[in-house]
């Protein structure tokens, strides 16, 4: 582990399969120390920000294919949320991923934003998506909104594009409110996918 790295004052991402958490270093730190870190994790939980694809159902599932807890161990949601809180701190000590960017609630993502539009047909789907950027992409300083897509199937997002399957990383969409520039990434965590939009679009100011 590497917690002496974490800074106790930032926040950082832990992304799993279907959802995201974000967490305080000093959750990190504490959380992710050695022994039991149960009293740790239930103090820090209240302030712990959970993705709105972190369901009962989504932790559970992740957290079955961790082999762990049985079923019945895993009907409890309320112990859910802290195994699944200790898992993050854990990985979040090993990768070290630092959010540097602001929290925007999903939710209101979708409600800013134009929909994803539907690019499926009964002659097959596309490969991926093309990105809309701005003419001058070295000077150009658009306001975007990022999002990680929901997959169908494993494959493909939810309008249809197949991008192929992918151990432990994810699709993310960054678009303006006007949708006249948007971009796609593979990204591993939100702020693998900040990196790589700011590579190609360098002023871009992402929420």
């Amino acid at each position: 582990m590497k917690t002496t790295e974490i800074d106790p004052s930032a926040l950082y991402w832990a992304s799993f399969n279907r959802f995201e958490l974000r967490l305080s270093g000093a959750a990190v730190v504490e959380c992710s120390a050695s022994g039991d870190c149960g009293d740790a994790v239930a103090r820090w939980l209240p302030s712990v920000e959970f993705s709105k694809r972190a369901t009962p159902d989504a932790i559970r599932a992740e957290l079955k294919e961790y082999g762990a807890w049985d079923d019945d161990k895993l009907a409890d949601d309320a112990a859910n949320r802290e195994r699944i809180v200790w898992i993050a701190a854990g990985n979040v000590a090993d990768d070290n991923e630092l959010d540097c960017s602001r929290a925007v609630d999903e939710a209101e993502i979708d409600k800013i934003v134009p929909p994803l539009s539907d690019v499926g047909s009964r002659y097959g789907a596309p490969m991926g998506r093309s990105n809309t950027l701005p003419d001058d992409t070295g000077n150009a300083a658009p306001e975007l909104y990022l999002q990680r897509l929901d997959f169908v199937d494993g494959d493909y997002d939810a309008g249809g594009a197949y991008w192929g399957g992918g151990i432990g990383d994810f699709i993310w969409r960054a678009v303006s409110r006007a949708g006249d520039v948007e971009l796609f990434v593979r990204a591993r965590s939100r702020r693998g996918a900040v990196c790589k939009v700011e590579g190609i679009i360098p002023n871009a100011e992402i929420k």
